[in-house]
């Protein structure tokens, strides 16, 4: 039996949408057979604003069985604190990254001890790394470095600003941030046996920088979400979001389609839910400003079941679109797949998840505000008369895109490996 450890910042219970691959990729290979551990901070469930991500956790160090087999060590957490003068907390950042401490506001390294002793003691034949944070991926480099443990690097996120926007605009200091970041990074994933990422922007740039097979494992749909089907709230057209709409997406176009369709069609029964939008107040107030109060839900972070109920019951599923960047493949994308609803993403990216769209006959993407009110005034005339609105997506497409398949990809390109090397999987 194969055993692997899954190093992750964020992990069941955290409620992030993060920790969902973790998750999944410790459920996945427990579901074939593998023996499974996980090393993650401790977590409470009720984080709701990026404050809660941070805060310190005490106690003692607790390990959980899970019914699958999965095996969870939570340990307690000491949050960083930067210095209060500028000046010395400028210094700090700089003295950390140059010794190879990147995303230290999430300091994972405090762990290096602990998953050292662990994988001497366990005997594991592969650790994967799930970063950001990148310190996750320096601690399971350094302890695969030292044992005969294969590293395998899953990357959700790396370097946006610089990766994914169009026209980046970077200053010299970032400039030279990057630099020795990338310097550490090639270090790092020198050893791997296999790297993946959620996005091809990712994999394209990691590959061209290395001599590794890269290869991309987007999110996906889990079964829980496939399986979810509710009756759609009666009474009133509802259009919902589900997470945070985060300020890099295009939110002006978004706002001002909104704004259009309640001026040009007051009465509508229409209703916007906007689930856990609460978590940036900046952004949560604009949309305030814009929909009548009668007409508006809007909440901080749920616990991921109930925000799925939302989901489930809802007439539309909304997406903000990221139309200055490139290869940006939100979570939500997926999860509105699997639960079979119409999808509208507001600008269309004129990327990735405008081509998934269109791919899977699953939503429209306007590139306007009256583009967007007459899509949603053709789906609300339609349930106006009908009493539903027909979801048309290609369930075989669809499916394409759930974790297993896309997980499945891993354990094929696992299996290959290991045979040419005499192992099983």
């Amino acid at each position: 039996m194969n055993k692997i450890l899954l190093v992750a910042y964020y992990f069941r219970p955290c409620n992030y949408v993060g920790a969902n691959r973790a998750n999944a990729f410790a459920d996945f290979f427990a579901e074939k057979g593998w023996d499974v551990t996980v090393v993650t901070r401790a977590w409470t469930g009720t984080e709701k604003v990026w404050e809660d991500y941070l805060d310190s956790q005490e106690g003692e160090p607790r390990i959980v069985k899970e019914a699958s087999g999965v095996k969870i060590h939570y340990l307690p957490y000491k949050a960083f604190r930067f210095p209060e003068n500028r000046i010395l907390a400028s210094l700090k950042t700089a003295t950390r990254n140059l010794t190879g401490r990147f995303h230290f506001e999430l300091e994972f390294d405090q762990y290096q001890d602990y998953i050292a002793e662990l994988i001497k003691k366990e005997k594991f034949n592969y650790v994967l790394a799930s970063s950001p944070p990148l310190t996750v991926l320096k601690v399971a480099a350094d302890a695969s470095e030292n044992t005969a443990t294969k590293l395998l690097v899953d990357i959700r996120d790396f370097e946006n600003d610089i990766l994914l926007y169009q026209e980046p605009r970077l200053s010299l200091l970032r400039k030279l941030q990057f630099r020795v970041l990338m310097m550490y990074f090639q270090k790092w994933i020198k050893g791997a046996a296999c790297i993946f990422t959620a996005s091809p922007p990712f994999t394209t740039f990691i590959a061209k920088k290395t001599d590794k097979e890269v290869f991309t494992l987007t999110n996906g749909f889990d079964d829980l979400v496939s399986t979810i089907r509710a009756e759609p709230y009666p009474d009133l057209f509802n259009i919902s979001v589900i997470g945070t709409l985060y300020k890099e997406a295009n939110i002006d176009t978004l706002l001002e389609g909104i704004e259009l369709l309640f001026r040009e069609n007051p009465s509508v029964k229409i209703k916007f839910n906007l689930i856990g939008v609460k978590a940036l107040p900046d952004v949560a107030k604009r949309f305030e400003n814009v929909i009548p109060e009668s007409k508006l839900n809007l909440t901080h972070r749920v616990n991921r079941s109930e925000a799925l109920e939302v989901a489930a019951r809802s007439h539309v599923l909304l997406l903000a679109g990221f139309d200055t960047m490139k290869g940006v493949y939100t979570t939500k994308v997926f999860e509105y797949l699997g639960l079979r609803k119409n999808i509208i993403q507001v600008p269309g990216d004129g990327d990735v998840v405008e081509e998934l769209l269109n791919y899977t006959q699953s939503g429209k993407a306007p590139h306007s505000a009256e583009e967007f009110c007459s899509v949603i005034m053709d789906w609300y005339r339609e349930w106006e008369q009908t009493g539903k609105l027909e979801f048309n997506g290609i369930d075989s497409r669809i499916n394409e895109y759930s974790r297993r398949s896309q997980f499945q990809k891993l354990y094929t390109f696992l299996s290959k490996t290991d045979a040419k090397s005499g192992a099983k999987v």
